[in-house]
């Protein structure tokens, strides 16, 4: 038995009975199994169980054996302190080594012999999920999976522009969004400087996910955009001087910038305050800091959202053209450039919802307009694990699913419907799993909390 195999049992409760108990007599009763954690930490992450009789929310391990809790090293790590439940496939022997949480031996309630007839896929396809059988049926799998999947990339693209107020610089940020409607059209200055200033903050904050966006966010309040506009107006500032600047804040280079700038009040970061896990070497932050620094510079005489709005005014929402000046303006000298995918990425989560956002509180509806074509007709990026278990729910097959998946916005509503409804597996609110319900069985119903022949809201909505 190997433990990417435990992670498919756990995941889909594939066990004889609902009541487990662990080797202590606690009885457990799983609400929700969590969701599955590919980056470090407890492999099951916001498991939700009742746990003698009282309901706890925290993380799941899963071993094949209990001493590899201390073989792991996991009583030394902090991101391990909210474990509620550590199931093991075997159990302990006497005197050995176990973790301080409730153990449960998964090898007692297990449904599955040990031939490995459960695959490592199966935790991605999630099988047992009502609206698998859907790519059964190719009307119903096109035509109503379609809208509501529209629906939810526009509700996506709504969530992206009503954020930019969160990251307002300044006491503007508690202010309500009327507040900063009247605020942009009596104060068009201060509008476009603060508006710059979170397109910068934006960019850091993308630069730093998943695992680093408070280290770009603590370079982003010590350098900020108008200062590297102010220093470079007073003092001449180069590109070298800039990327200096940024490596030094992040504690990977001691290089001087001859007191261009002012003192840090925080302090250097070290270079262990990194994560490095997991990250290709694209995507390490000194490669990044290092383009991000080139481009900043080469966009500080006309302004880094002066250059966006004529970009894509230039273009007439040509998204093609749009993603090409877009890879332009972001291509430094040398051997570091950014890749496609972050092009992508930055283009479809920061400066086309920007744009939509100057043109709202700025009543430039032209401006909107292209927005909102460009966040249409973006072309298909690259699949990610929440697009590849999506299309595999919906369509039974990637090689299907990129017969209807041709565009940006639709990814983006897959994304959406993952983290509403998949994620937390709230299916009886989802539009999609409704015409699935009679083929499960009765304790999978009662399990997700299904009612037989109920229609949910996001469907009644659909139907009128």
């Amino acid at each position: 038995m190997y433990e990417k195999e435990l992670y498919a049992i756990w995941a889909q409760q594939r066990f004889t009975q609902p009541i487990l108990q662990t080797i202590d007599g606690f009885t457990i009763r799983v609400i929700y199994p969590g969701h599955f954690n590919i980056n470090c930490g407890p492999d099951f992450q916001g498991a939700k169980l009742v746990i003698n009789g009282r309901i706890k929310q925290g993380d799941v391990e899963l071993h094949v054996a209990a001493s590899d809790w201390k073989r792991h090293c996991h009583h030394t790590s902090s991101l391990y302190n909210n474990v509620i439940l550590h199931v093991v496939y075997a159990t302990p022997k006497p005197g050995e080594d176990i973790s301080g949480a409730p153990i449960l031996v998964l090898k007692e309630y297990m449904r599955v012999s040990h031939a490995r007839a459960v695959r490592t896929e199966q935790l991605t396809t999630e099988h047992y999920l009502p609206c698998y059988a859907l790519g059964l049926d190719p009307v119903y799998g096109t035509a109503q999976t379609g809208k509501i999947i529209y629906a939810l990339a526009r509700e996506r693209f709504r969530i992206k522009v009503n954020r930019i107020p969160d990251f307002w610089p300044g006491p503007a940020r508690l202010q309500s969004l009327a507040w900063l409607k009247t605020y942009a059209h009596k104060n068009p200055d201060d509008f476009y400087c603060d508006l710059e200033e979170v397109l910068y903050i934006l960019l850091m904050y993308q630069m730093g996910i998943p695992y680093n966006v408070k280290n770009y966010l603590h370079i982003a309040r010590h350098t900020s955009y108008q200062t590297i506009r102010r220093v470079w107006q007073k003092k001449g500032m180069t590109g070298t001087d800039l990327k200096n600047q940024f490596l030094k804040i992040a504690g990977f280079s001691p290089a001087e910038t001859d007191g261009l700038f002012p003192k840090l009040l925080g302090g250097a970061l070290r270079p262990t305050d990194w994560n490095l896990y997991r990250l290709y070497p694209t995507t390490y932050p000194q490669r990044r800091l290092i383009i991000l620094a080139q481009c900043l510079y080469k966009s500080i005489p006309v302004g880094l959202l002066n250059e966006l709005i004529s970009i894509a005014r230039r273009t007439g929402g040509d998204a093609h053209s749009f993603r090409e000046c877009i890879r332009i303006l972001f291509s430094s000298p040398g051997k570091h450039q950014f890749s496609q995918g972050t092009i992508n990425s930055l283009t479809h989560n920061i400066f086309i919802p920007i744009l939509a956002f100057y043109g709202v509180y700025r009543s430039d509806t032209a401006l909107l307009r292209e927005a909102i074509r460009l966040y249409a007709n973006y072309p298909k990026m690259h699949d990610n694990y929440i697009i590849r278990r999506i299309s595999r729910q919906l369509y039974r097959t990637e090689k299907i699913a990129r017969c209807f998946i041709t565009k940006a916005y639709q990814q983006q509503g897959m994304i959406r419907l993952y983290r509403q409804f998949c994620k937390p597996l709230h299916c009886t609110q989802c539009g999609l799993a409704w015409r699935e319900k009679d083929t499960m069985s009765e304790y999978t119903r009662q399990k997700r909390g299904i009612v037989k022949n109920e229609l949910p809201a996001h469907r009644q909505r659909l139907s009128n």
